[in-house]
């Protein structure tokens, strides 16, 4: 078990690597009630849709047990619920945490910068993990398709296919030595069966490969 000892701080980084967020208390100094917010990113900018929204009062201690697996964890305060909105007031908290051992490897993508998909691998090779963050504000596919993206033109059948909720994550991992592809593409997608591509950049999506 990890643990995040954190003093009036707005924005926190817990993790960059995936974690399983167990328990948080605190004390929340502030006039107004707001909301802590936890997002699978690297980074947050305004506007962007957290993995969950707690409640913390003004003036008011907290405690919450979210037990929630993430693709990296960043805590902040939000003076709205829905997306993040910076707020002026920071929180005190303690933040529980599980993370398994960091996959080894090379790392494609980020989960800092917003895209629709990534070509994991352009040529033959080894993936080991794929971490794919749904940004939107409605439920995604994470999409695995065993081409190069410049092959995807739409309606294809992906090798394997995962649904996201908003905020939430996707994580496939392949094991210690990864799994050999000749080409590799993570891509979200608005339909399941099918790839539909919405034309967002508002995901996030990181890759090991060896």
């Amino acid at each position: 078990m990890n643990k995040a000892v954190i003093t009036a701080a707005v924005t926190t980084v817990v993790s960059q690597f995936p974690c399983t967020i167990k328990r948080i208390t605190g004390y929340y100094a502030g006039v107004a009630d707001a909301y802590l917010q936890f997002h699978a990113k690297d980074e947050v900018s305004a506007t962007n849709v957290p993995v969950l929204s707690l409640i913390i009062l003004a003036g008011e201690r907290f405690e919450y047990i979210p037990n929630i697996e993430m693709a990296a964890c960043i805590v902040v305060v939000s003076s709205t619920e829905a997306t993040y909105t910076a707020n002026a007031t920071g929180v005190t908290f303690d933040c529980e945490y599980d993370q398994p051992p960091v996959v080894q490897g090379t790392a494609v993508g980020d989960l800092s910068t917003g895209v629709d998909y990534l070509e994991v691998l352009a040529a033959a090779g080894r993936a080991k993990q794929i971490i794919m963050v749904n940004g939107a504000g409605a439920i995604r596919y994470a999409q695995l398709h065993k081409v190069t993206y410049v092959t995807l033109v739409g309606g294809e059948a992906p090798w394997m296919v995962m649904p996201v909720a908003s905020g939430g994550t996707c994580i496939y991992n392949f094991g210690d030595d990864g799994e050999g592809f000749t080409a590799l593409t993570a891509h979200f997608s608005t339909t399941q069966a099918t790839l539909t591509d919405a034309g967002l950049t508002q995901h996030y999506i990181k890759a090991i490969v060896v």
